[in-house]
């Protein structure tokens, strides 16, 4: 559901990682106020590792601005929580929206012999 101010249209980022690799996220947040807000963006894997911290962007009415981050997969299924905050006339941040992505770790497929062959052979 969206915020009353922000809405993270998208969490990109792929369905399965193999162990080790880099992982490259883009939030997508929109501001769906009347006016320009200065929005926050902060990505937090398995809500104990922030891979995008606290990023910002002025972002003008109904535009959208995509914030980067990466991680190193680990070696298990991982959940991407994004979070949107804007700040208010105040000076304070307030979280808006969230959203969360699943990313499963990759299996190395089962390695099969499909070809096998005595190329030369010598009797002692």
């Amino acid at each position: 559901m969206a915020g009353t101010y922000t809405e993270i249209v998208e969490v990109q980022a792929p369905d399965e990682a193999a162990a080790g690799d880099t992982v490259n996220v883009a939030v997508g947040i929109a501001n769906r106020w009347s006016s320009a807000i200065h929005i926050y963006c902060v990505g937090v894997l398995d809500s104990e590792s922030r891979f995008i911290n606290w990023q910002d962007a002025w972002v003008n009415p109904g535009e959208t601005h995509y914030f980067n981050g990466s991680f190193v997969m680990p070696g298990s299924d991982v959940t991407i929580n994004a979070y949107s905050y804007f700040e208010g006339s105040d000076g304070y941040l307030y979280l808006d929206d969230s959203k969360t992505k699943a990313v499963r770790v990759a299996t190395a497929p089962t390695p099969s012999i499909t070809n096998f062959r005595i190329a030369d052979y010598a009797k002692a």
